[in-house]
């Protein structure tokens, strides 16, 4: 009988150590990652991929239908006002472009005057103003038609950058709103603001599929020399902003079933569950309207935590927002 009393006395000793010694290691925590809570400014902020482009082009159009004798510049060129840039011949004719391509199969310039009736002349479109050549695509033997772009002449070093904003966005945008740019081929940040936008929508192809975009033009405030025409932008548009928020990591913030948000507290080395009442959703963070206060320390992954009302903490360390 004492021989049995003795085994199980050992037997509810060993049960007892392994219990404590499992309940030590799932209610001890080494250390949990946390935020600190803070009033600060929250932002809402729209991203779109842009590309730069020289900004308040002079744009010549032809006023007849033609053929290119002769290109005198190339694309990037710096031209004054009145250089020559294109010699065509030329007809007021009604000829299309078509009809046209389908009078040169000789290639012979020769004939050109049989292939207008006669009726021709040799023009010169010359540079209305001093620039850069940003945009010319016709070469010798190219034809175009009437009222036809045939060249682009921008300042020297302006720039602003286009992006095709979807639908759903343009009621945020607004002239004036400040963006911010990230160009990988130069090498400081840039900035910038909405110069105009578009009033009149167009179906783009974008990486979802076909999107209904408007185009956004954006004015660089601090230009600099490393910008070049065509390079790709980042463009970060700050749509609003509110001061004084109370805004927590998305992920801090947990869900019941019966719907209700919570975030654990972090006291004395104690997490405990506190209720929320979460407001409107910004880049920077989840606006909290009730059941925190500026100070608080809080769990910053809600899902890591387990068993919190019996948890202890070893080690809090706090991580900036």
């Amino acid at each position: 009988m004492k021989k049995y009393i003795i085994l199980t006395l050992l037997s509810l000793s060993i049960i007892l150590t392994a219990f404590a010694s499992g309940y030590t290691k799932i209610n001890s925590i080494d250390y949990v990652s946390a935020v600190k809570v803070e009033n600060t400014t929250a932002r809402e902020i729209l991203n779109y991929n842009g590309t730069v482009e020289y900004k308040n082009s002079s744009v010549c159009t032809s006023n007849g239908t033609g053929m290119v004798q002769s290109v005198l510049v190339n694309n990037g060129d710096f031209v004054e006002k009145g250089d020559p840039i294109l010699t065509v011949y030329q007809t007021d004719a009604e000829i299309s472009k078509s009809d046209i391509m389908s009078s040169l199969t000789s290639g012979n310039y020769d004939n050109i005057t049989s292939m207008f009736d006669g009726d021709f002349s040799v023009n010169v479109y010359e540079a209305k103003t001093s620039g850069i050549i940003s945009s010319l695509d016709l070469e010798e033997g190219g034809v175009y038609q009437k009222g036809q772009t045939l060249f682009k002449i921008s300042p020297e070093k302006s720039f602003q950058i286009q992006i095709n904003a979807v639908e759903k966005d343009i009621p945020k945008i607004k002239i004036g709103q400040n963006v911010k740019i990230d160009c990988k081929a130069v090498s400081d940040i840039l900035y910038g603001t909405i110069k105009s936008i578009g009033n009149s929508a167009n179906q783009t192809t974008t990486a979802t599929g076909k999107e209904t975009t408007v185009k956004i033009i954006i004015d660089i405030d601090n230009q600099n020399e490393e910008i070049k025409s065509g390079y790709t932008a980042t463009c970060s548009i700050t749509v609003s902003e509110k001061e004084n928020t109370l805004l927590v990591p998305y992920s801090s913030v947990g869900a019941e079933e019966n719907g209700k948000s919570f975030v654990y507290i972090l006291n004395d080395r104690k997490i405990e569950k506190r209720y929320v009442t979460y407001g409107a959703e910004y880049n920077n963070g989840l606006e909290i309207k009730k059941g925190l206060k500026s100070g608080d320390i809080i769990v910053q992954d809600a899902s890591s935590v387990e068993n919190p009302e019996s948890t202890v903490v070893n080690e809090v360390r706090i991580n900036a927002q």
